[in-house]
């Protein structure tokens, strides 16, 4: 039988998760062109700093894929110090 309320909380996460890794990714590349960047101009990280930030974006998605879940009746207090943690490990 179609549970739509299952499969809209399975495509909120996956949906949580590229969003985690666009952040992640994007906020690297800002930083990039925020420090190296001239005028007007961006610049092209080096492929091994491309590494670097794709690689840290995809481990932090999975790492943090575990932090968004909330037990039924679990405290808020619980899940949210789960997201810091999560998010100052990355």
């Amino acid at each position: 039988m179609f549970n739509p309320i299952k499969k809209s909380a399975s495509l909120a996460s996956v949906l949580v998760q590229w969003l985690d890794f666009l952040a992640i990714w994007l906020g690297g590349w800002l930083a990039y062109q925020w420090r190296f960047a001239s005028d007007q101009q961006w610049v092209s990280p080096a492929p091994s700093e491309q590494l670097l930030s794709l690689m840290t974006a995809v481990l932090a998605t999975l790492f943090l894929g575990k932090v968004y879940r909330m037990w039924p009746g679990g405290a808020l207090a619980a899940m949210v110090g789960r997201v810091l943690l999560g998010w100052s490990t990355a």
